[in-house]
């Protein structure tokens, strides 16, 4: 079981860590994660799965300096790791900072908004989206946002299958994805800045009803 991890750097589940289920997790470390290297990646696997991996990402040489199969040069960057490692250091005050922003924004934005994530929730905060009762009011507050210089994203839309050849079945992905936005959370966000976002958003759901 390969599990898609790749903005769940810091997630747990049940008390630990989301990469100890399956046998491996593939992470993402693009600057636009919570725990980055700049670019590259990682994979937390099982002892025996993690040999092969290691064996494979340096064209096929095993730890003992023998050709172990087909491989690849697939292995991080002496700068991307140095950017990996420093940014692992300051990972826990990352964490710590997405975690205020997120509690902020769950006290301060109104009630008719869903609130995807919680504070109680077992998350990164890699993101906060939050999601309208309709499109038309998604877009309204998504311009309302960029008159105010903020910037938030219709992060997944479209559709990564949004094309002639999907089927019906998807309606509800359909929908959904049309109302969700994505405000902007990251650990240097300011409360004063975070505070400003809740009461635009909360002045264009106003200007609505």
């Amino acid at each position: 079981m390969i599990y898609d991890a790749a903005h769940a750097f810091g997630q747990t589940l049940d008390g630990q860590s989301i990469f100890n289920y399956g046998d491996a997790s593939v992470l993402s470390m693009h600057a636009t994660k919570v725990m980055n290297s700049v670019e590259g990646g990682a994979i937390f696997a099982k002892p025996k799965l993690l040999k092969d991996l290691k064996t494979a990402r340096n064209f096929g040489i095993t730890d003992e300096d023998q050709f172990g199969g087909v491989g690849a040069n697939a292995k991080l960057s002496e700068v991307h790791a140095a950017f990996g490692l420093l940014n692992l250091e300051a990972i826990s005050d990352c964490l710590a900072k997405r975690k205020k922003i997120g509690e902020i924004y769950h006290e301060n934005i109104g009630s008719e908004v869903d609130k995807m994530i919680s504070p109680l929730d077992q998350t990164n905060f890699c993101y906060f989206p939050i999601c309208f009762s309709s499109h038309e009011t998604r877009e309204l507050v998504y311009e309302n946002l960029r008159k105010h210089d903020i910037y938030a994203r219709r992060y997944f839309s479209p559709l990564l299958c949004d094309d002639d050849t999907v089927l019906e079945r998807l309606s509800n992905a359909r929908d959904l994805v049309s109302r969700v936005l994505c405000i902007p959370i990251f650990p240097d966000l300011s409360e004063v800045d975070a505070l400003r976002i809740c009461r635009v958003i909360n002045q264009s759901l106003k200007k609505i009803s």
